[in-house]
């Protein structure tokens, strides 16, 4: 069973500063990670809200990139 989890990282942002954001990854069955999107928002708990989701629902690893664009399209 593949698992989305809550990824942590910095970027730099228009000024120059750096930032903590938040993106997620897909695991494998043992917990490695297949794939990752980083940076999909500085808001770690509007993130944890769609890992969250994505897991309750079971998200199809072939949706992950449509559902993070979809997001990042919609919540802004």
């Amino acid at each position: 069973m593949v698992r989305y989890i809550l990824t942590k990282s910095q970027a730099e942002d228009d000024e120059n500063q750096i930032r903590e954001v938040y993106g997620m990854a897909l695991t494998d069955d043992t917990g490695k990670i297949v794939t990752k999107i980083d940076n999909i928002s500085s808001d770690g708990d509007a993130v944890a809200e769609l890992v969250r989701i994505c897991n309750e629902k079971e998200l199809s690893p072939i949706h992950f990139s449509d559902v993070v664009e979809d997001y990042i399209v919609f919540a802004n």
